[in-house]
């Protein structure tokens, strides 16, 4: 009997290794010979209930934190506006902060694996999200601006005079972003109970969708004829034909928003647009070695 339970967990292990897109081809197991084995109801029954403690349940798959502090290249004594260069006679340096905060999960069954992630954080253009966009120099409440370039030529210093009358450096902010995305995938071959051993066992279909939101009013500070957020939405249909070669189908729809509905906009096809789009159609060859 014993045997027999532990062919039945197995079975089940293999069962749900195939809802992650394992294709175990030895999944069927049988009691051995010599055992004693329960009636085939109970036997699946007892599959059953082992599928269900394996398969349910969203499972956190990771988290992770990132932060840190960066400080543009100095600015020359030379290069500081006029204005400014008594009261920084040596030059001058700016700081900005960054910092990333991410989380995923993933729910796996025997008909589809799903995947969510979310993130947020600050001037995350490096992990190419947030627009690609970095910082800005906030002059609120500043007079008297004046601006020039640090040594690399990378940033824009900005110089001004606050409400007491002290001549500082504009403080750079990195601009703020959150996001997510949600990835379905059907293992098509699985469903419709191809042959493992046929060449129909390596079909996939893949929708994909992903967000991300530069806060508006932090690209405005940038200029205001600006993007803010992005999305996508992707279907993909992939076939495994062997174990060196692949080929995949798909199609995806780009979309972009401005951080403004009026005044001044981004062009589009020689109109100032609120929103633009792009549709992709790719065909593509895997090959692995």
């Amino acid at each position: 009997m014993n045997d027999c339970r532990n062919s039945v967990l197995a079975s089940a292990t293999s069962s749900a290794d195939h809802g992650n897109g394992n294709w175990n081809r030895n999944s069927q197991s049988r009691c051995p010979p010599t055992a004693t084995c329960p009636p085939m109801w109970a036997t699946s029954l007892a599959s059953e209930s082992v599928r269900a403690r394996i398969q349910t349940g969203l499972k956190f798959r990771d988290a992770s934190f990132s932060s840190s502090s960066w400080t543009a290249l100095r600015v020359l004594a030379a290069s500081v506006p006029d204005t400014f260069k008594s009261f920084f006679p040596t030059g001058a340096s700016v700081t900005s902060d960054r910092y990333g905060l991410t989380a995923e999960a993933q729910l796996p069954t025997r008909i589809f694996t799903l995947l969510l992630k979310a993130y947020n954080g600050e001037d995350l253009r490096f992990y190419f999200v947030g627009g690609l966009f970095s910082n800005f120099n906030d002059i609120f409440g500043l007079t008297g601006t004046a601006s020039t370039t640090s040594i690399d030529g990378s940033s824009t210093v900005v110089f001004g005079i606050n409400g007491s009358g002290e001549h500082v450096i504009a403080p750079q902010r990195p601009v703020r972003t959150r996001g997510g995305s949600v990835d379905l995938a059907f293992p098509l071959s699985r469903i419709f109970g191809a042959n493992p051993d046929g060449r129909n066992a390596g079909w996939v279909l893949n929708f994909f969708h992903a967000y991300d939101d530069a806060l508006a009013r932090d690209v405005r500070r940038i200029g205001a004829a600006n993007r803010s957020r992005d999305d996508m939405f992707a279907g993909t249909l992939s076939c495994k034909l062997n174990k060196y070669l692949g080929v995949s189908y798909e199609e995806s729809y780009y979309r972009t928003r401005a951080a403004n509905r009026g005044g001044p906009l981004p062009l589009y096809r020689g109109i100032h647009s609120y929103q633009w789009h792009d549709l992709r159609h790719q065909l593509a060859v895997q090959v692995t070695f």
